[in-house]
């Protein structure tokens, strides 16, 4: 006797039930193509994610949508959607402000004292999965703040992403007000362009700042970095816990190809490097240095 097909069915419609085969066939996919692992309690989310690329595509089931990205020699432009679709985006201004702490009483002027930033070459600063631009935009803040009382110190920010709808929000530097809270007050009378109707809600980022920025999609699973040049801050934080631990290893071990000798590396505080075989030391919680 065969035992019965799992199914999780999210909603009315027959066309979302997702079977469970189906699930570990998608779970499988993005596992390889972006590293993300999804857990099987996760099956009501992907069903519910991927409803509008049904929609989009006129496909009629979720099980025929499997079919379609893993034997339609058309998926590989499907692909990218499918990946914008499941990935988490997650973010905030000044998110574990001790990170932006240790930066500006330490890392910074540790990386002055060291550097030759009396030369036209800017600090590079990666924000390596960088979702809307709210932690490189904080980056931008705290390195000009840094640079009016203590100098002249040119930077440039990158910030990467798998996802390419979330970098077209980052380019475009626009947020709703309410997610401004936690940028000090004097930050934001610098920094926040307000618009001039008081009906609309949203804030634009400094021109001064968005200058210092640039915008690119990448794969963390593919390796590479968005510079010729390598870095001396990188901010990887809040994508690791969706890698199993062999993903971690191989991402971090290409991200640290990009980093100079005694440049930082910054984690989440939910995050941890143990088990892992890098050249770094901790110098702090959840901040590295390069060996």
């Amino acid at each position: 006797m065969q035992p019965q097909e799992a199914y999780h069915d999210t909603t009315n419609d027959p066309a979302m039930v997702l079977r469970t085969v189906d699930f570990r066939r998608l779970a499988d996919l993005i596992e390889r193509r972006a590293g993300i692992n999804l857990p099987q309690h996760k099956m009501a989310l992907v069903a519910h994610r991927l409803q509008r690329r049904l929609r989009a595509l006129k496909i009629a089931t979720l099980r025929d949508y499997c079919d379609f990205l893993l034997t339609n020699e058309q998926a590989e432009a499907e692909m990218p959607h499918f990946i914008n679709a499941l990935t988490t985006n997650k973010t905030e201004f000044f998110r574990e402000p001790s990170h932006f702490d240790f930066l500006t009483e330490v890392a910074l002027p540790d990386l002055h004292s060291r550097r030759h930033y009396n030369s036209a070459l800017p600090l590079m600063a990666w924000s390596a999965a960088c979702s809307t631009g709210m932690e490189v935009y904080t980056l931008a803040m705290v390195l000009a703040e840094w640079n009016e009382t203590h100098g002249n110190l040119p930077f440039m920010i990158h910030g990467t992403d798998i996802d390419t709808n979330v970098l077209q929000d980052a380019a475009r530097a626009v947020y709703h007000h309410e997610v401004i809270e936690p940028v000090p007050t004097a930050l934001r009378h610098k920094y926040l362009l307000r618009p001039r109707t008081s009906s609309d809600e949203t804030i634009r980022i400094a021109p001064e700042l968005r200058a210092r920025t640039r915008w690119g999609h990448l794969n963390l699973m593919e390796g590479g970095s968005p510079s010729d040049r390598p870095f001396d801050i990188v901010f990887c934080r809040n994508v690791l816990i969706y890698f199993s631990k062999e993903t971690q290893q191989l991402v971090l071990e290409s991200i640290c190809k990009h980093i100079v000798p005694g440049g930082y590396l910054f984690v989440s505080h939910s995050e941890t490097l143990n088990g892992l075989s890098l050249p770094v030391k901790s110098v702090a919680p959840s901040t590295y240095v390069r060996l």
